[in-house]
């Protein structure tokens, strides 16, 4: 008989067990719950750098579209007075000319190469696959949506 197996089967192992496993079981749950940690913090910078400047960028455009539309009425309501009609059209004008820099500034955030590649690998047949809709395993899930696709 092996020294460890001996002491398994004693009062010293079943002493070792009471006191072991819950140990065990304490560094498993802290282990699974740093790499979760580190997961979570990884996806909360991902929304700091990327989304919330997207998300920015695009009320900056309501805004603008809000303020172009408003001034478009105002001028279309206003044509007998020719100063205030310049003036709105004036402030239309530059309400589109920041809606389209907010615009290229929204496409500059759509540019990344990283966040293609993410759209193409995680798109709706992965998400119906996750949620266990589709039972089966999908292989590239972008070749169905793709130009070349069988």
């Amino acid at each position: 008989m092996s020294p460890i197996s001996s002491v398994l089967k004693g009062i010293r192992g079943k002493i070792l067990m009471v006191a072991g496993f819950p140990l065990l079981s304490l560094l498993v749950v802290s282990g699974f719950a740093i790499y979760i940690q580190s997961n979570m913090n990884a996806w909360l910078d991902n929304a700091y750098e990327k989304t919330l400047p997207r998300l920015e960028v695009l009320n900056k455009m309501a805004l603008y579209r809000a303020q172009m539309t408003s001034n478009t009425w105002g001028a279309i309501a206003n044509t007998e007075n020719r100063k205030l009609l310049n003036t709105m059209v004036e402030r239309g004008a530059e309400n589109l000319k920041w809606f389209a820099d907010a615009q290229t500034e929204y496409e500059k955030h759509l540019d990344d190469p990283e966040d293609k590649k993410s759209l193409l690998n995680e798109n709706l047949l992965s998400s119906l696959w996750l949620s266990s809709v589709i039972k089966s395993k999908i292989d590239h899930p972008a070749q169905y949506f793709s130009e070349k696709r069988n």
